[in-house]
Parts: structure tokens; sequence; C-alpha cells
């Protein structure tokens, strides 16, 4: 498991932890705040953390998914365990998908943007995003 201190945009970092599978090779721009990977299809994957307000997960979770997707017509959308969401939508030939997962007051993003050639990884790379969780307090 890897620790990231997501940046927030003012707001305090979102720490989570992650569990980097092999063949993630880290990306020339990742930073620590900004973490991101290359893999084979993938034009982007990365992990992001926005602060929207509310009062709770549920309505943070809604605001982030709506910054990113609009009213996520025609999104496919998992409703999971812990507040997590987990949504795809087809953009052309491209896919877009994001794990949504409250932590604290933020709502971090493990974000996936394949090419046609690399949709086949989606069902690994969902496995991984799930394994983003918030880290202990030190």
């Amino acid at each position: 498991m890897r620790t990231y201190a997501l940046d927030t945009d003012g707001d305090p970092p979102a720490s989570v932890t992650l569990a980097i599978p092999a063949g993630w090779a880290e990306d020339a721009l990742s930073t620590p705040t900004q973490p991101s990977w290359k893999l084979a299809g993938a034009l982007q994957l990365s992990l992001a953390a926005i602060a929207p307000r509310g009062d709770d997960d549920a309505t943070r979770t809604a605001k982030a998914i709506k910054m990113q997707y609009g009213d996520a017509a025609g999104a496919e959308r998992s409703d999971l365990s812990g507040g997590r969401v987990w949504m795809v939508v087809h953009e052309g030939d491209n896919l877009h998908a994001r794990m949504f997962v409250p932590v604290g007051t933020a709502v971090v993003m493990g974000v996936a943007i394949l090419g046609p050639d690399g949709a086949s990884a989606l069902p690994s790379i969902k496995q991984v995003f799930e394994t983003i969780q918030a880290a202990p307090a030190p």
C-alpha cells in the first residue's frame, strides 16, 4: 500500500492509501499530491481529490459526480459499500471511469480514461481503485 496526501485546492489534504499493482509505472508527471501512472491502453490513470461542500458524504459525493459528469446521462453507475460510487461513461471510442470515495470532507477520485485498446483493463483498474481508503492517522 502506498500513502498519498492529495491536494484539495486549499482545504486540508485528503490522505489515502492505494494498492499499486506491479504493472502500473509511475508517470513522469506524477507528484505526491497528484499521483498518476502509465498502463498500456490508458490515456489517463490518476488519483485526484476535491472538497465539495455538503453536510454528509452522500451530498459531497453527489456534488463531485455532478462536477465530473454533469447529469450523468448515459453513465453506468454502481453504488458500492462505504459510500463509494463507480461510474463509467463511453466518450466516443474511449471509456471515462471514476471511483468516487468519500474521505473526510473530500471526495477522492480514482480516474481512468482508456482508449479502445485499453478497455479490457477496466475490471482490473476497478479492483485497484476499490483499494482506495482513508490513510490511518499518524
